[in-house]
């Protein structure tokens, strides 16, 4: 899988860490099998460009998502007390693989992106701008030197504040995630080269 970076600089996932349909059933267990389909393009994209290159990163990533979008079932943060919270109200509510949040995290994603996330919101739960937003997000953040240094806290704290603070649960659950993604890859390449 290559994708094109903003920049121009394209990135390479190696073939055994390409992202497939079957790798986000098998990491999402509650993810709905047209979704995984439909959102493959997109999550592969967004490991290439957020230079998800090694087994670490790219699991560390798939546990992140699959969190933050309950599997995928929840692209749109739903209208609570808390969204009304939000700088801007529930109108810059979770959308997207990182459910960005706020005004400010609207106003600095779309100018960067050149999209119009202030007038048109809706545009961050879009897959290949949830893709691109995501990885943007994950890379403005360190997140790659942090999982290189096993910092899964650090990763946790990164993509979703305090998360790891308030509700440790929360942690422990995105490295569930991460571990079904690893167990998968695991699995999957002790089958090809078996078959080799």
């Amino acid at each position: 899988m290559t994708a094109t970076k903003d920049d121009g600089a394209v990135e390479t996932v190696p073939s055994r860490l390409a992202v497939t349909a079957q790798l986000i059933i098998a990491s999402m267990p509650r993810v709905k099998r047209a979704t995984a389909f439909e959102w493959t393009p997109a999550i592969g994209s967004c490991a290439a460009w957020a230079m998800c290159n090694t087994e670490a990163r790219l699991v560390m990533l798939l546990g992140q998502i699959a969190w933050e979008t309950d599997c995928l079932r929840s692209i749109v943060e739903q209208v609570s007390p808390t969204t009304e919270g939000y700088g801007g109200g529930s109108l810059y509510r979770g959308r997207g693989l990182c459910h960005l949040t706020h005004l400010r995290n609207y106003r600095e994603y779309g100018t960067r992106l050149g999209l119009d996330l202030i007038g048109h919101p809706e545009l961050a739960a879009m897959p290949e701008h949830a893709a691109r937003i995501f990885a943007a997000y994950w890379t403005d953040r360190g997140t790659n030197a942090m999982v290189d240094a096993g910092d899964d806290r650090g990763v946790t704290r990164a993509i979703n504040g305090l998360a790891t603070d308030e509700a440790p649960s929360w942690h422990l659950r995105r490295m569930g995630y991460r571990d079904l993604a690893l167990a998968a890859i695991r699995a999957d390449a002790t089958a090809h080269s078996a078959v080799s």
